[in-house]
């Protein structure tokens, strides 16, 4: 029932564009199995939540502003990929990561928005406290990418409205 609810989501077109990424991220987290979903924006240094769902309450809110050196979308930026984590405090260099000393984000996966051009504009990003008992399948990346994908075209065409 998650994967068509994913397809339909991919495929709307009449939504408001705010309600539309909620949606998504609530789909993104139920097929994840992750507690928090988020979609950024990428300005300079800054991390700006641009719509944000999850399951432990309003920990964020649209607005919300970061520096981007210290979120775990910085290597998805830097890299322009997917990255993944399933247990953040297993890898020694990341336990001093500034989101793993704050709330201990175990579990991660994001992927780059990028403009015409192909720079970072955002992310799509989904993480849990939890460790993920096994690495996030080549199935799971590609819905995380193809959300990415979707969110592009739909931001580019506003852009240019």
């Amino acid at each position: 029932m998650t994967a068509e609810r994913l397809e339909q989501w991919l495929n709307a077109s009449q939504q408001d564009t705010e309600a539309w990424l909620l949606d998504g991220l609530k789909i993104g987290c139920d097929l994840l199995n992750l507690e928090t979903g988020i979609v950024s924006q990428i300005k300079g240094p800054d991390y700006i939540i641009q719509q944000t769902f999850s399951r432990l309450g309003d920990i964020f809110k649209p607005g919300d502003r970061f520096e981007l050196q210290n979120t775990y979308c910085e290597a998805v930026t830097r890299r322009k990929k997917t990255i993944t984590y399933i247990q953040v405090g297993s890898i020694p260099e990341m336990r001093l990561h500034p989101v793993y000393v704050a709330v201990q984000l175990e579990s991660y996966i994001g992927s780059p928005l990028l403009d015409e051009q192909g720079n970072v504009i955002g992310t799509i990003n989904f993480s849990s406290h939890a460790a993920r008992p096994a690495y996030f399948s080549e199935e799971e990346i590609d819905i995380v990418e193809r959300m990415a994908k979707a969110i592009q075209q739909r931001l580019m065409r506003e852009f240019a409205a």
